[in-house]
């Protein structure tokens, strides 16, 4: 009961540091599921290489693509190999950032 009691004393009570400790809340629960996601991408993706960064370039690819099939279905459909923008940004930005 005194923990239930310290915490409505602490954050509860007034409405300012209610709605503080819920943007504060919402800010920090964003940063982590903006990490968590991030490495669960790169995890995931461990190995794929993106043949062509953008859809209008030509470039050939470097290896077999990649095929995903649905085990309800015999077709293959081709997975398409994505990267984030920290794997390629060194191919569109200078190197003065």
């Amino acid at each position: 009961m005194s923990l239930a009691k310290s915490v409505y004393n602490t954050v509860f009570k007034r409405n300012s540091v209610y709605v503080g400790s819920i943007f504060f809340g919402a800010f920090a629960f964003g940063i982590g599921y903006d990490l968590a996601t991030t490495a669960w991408w790169d995890a995931h993706n461990k190995g794929v290489s993106l043949a062509s960064p953008l859809p209008h370039t030509t470039a050939q690819p470097t290896q077999q693509p990649l095929t995903h099939t649905h085990p309800c279905s015999s077709s293959s459909i081709p997975k398409r190999q994505q990267k984030q923008w920290k794997d390629i940004r060194g191919k569109f930005l200078e190197d003065s950032e």
